[in-house]
């Protein structure tokens, strides 16, 4: 019986494997679309302007033997994403180009020269939705 050979065509499967074109970068794109909806559900009722930010990346890059692709909040003049997501300590708020504050309490105008902010829980929608995605 004769002997049968076989040589894989290394850039063939690399194409497959790697490419953000191929098999494993739609399904990269899948799961950072699937993290991102993940996150605009987690992200809070009011935070609409930041929930809007939330995206995952055009396309999946390759970075090695790997793709790699971002999904991201923030930007588009929303600067406090990692505050949302982190939390923040008890803070002092002054106006920075005004005389005073102005804000609504119970329907009711406020004026103030400084507020004792609380500080706000973490809600870390980005980590969680990696977890809901089993990453």
């Amino acid at each position: 019986m004769g002997t049968i050979r076989y040589t894989p065509n290394q850039s063939g499967i690399e194409q497959v494997l790697f490419s953000p074109n191929g098999i494993t970068g739609a399904h990269v794109q899948q799961v950072a679309n699937r993290v991102a909806a993940s996150a605009k559900a987690r992200v809070g009722v009011k935070s609409t302007d930041l929930r809007a930010t939330i995206r995952a990346g055009p396309t999946p890059v390759r970075r090695g033997k790997g793709l790699t692709i971002e999904v991201v909040a923030g930007g588009d003049g929303v600067n406090y994403a990692l505050w949302h997501h982190e939390g923040t300590r008890p803070h002092v708020i002054r106006p920075r180009n005004a005389r005073v504050l102005r804000f609504q309490v119970g329907g009711a105008t406020v004026f103030a020269t400084r507020v004792n902010h609380p500080g706000t829980r973490p809600n870390r929608y980005l980590t969680d939705a990696l977890r809901d995605a089993g990453l």
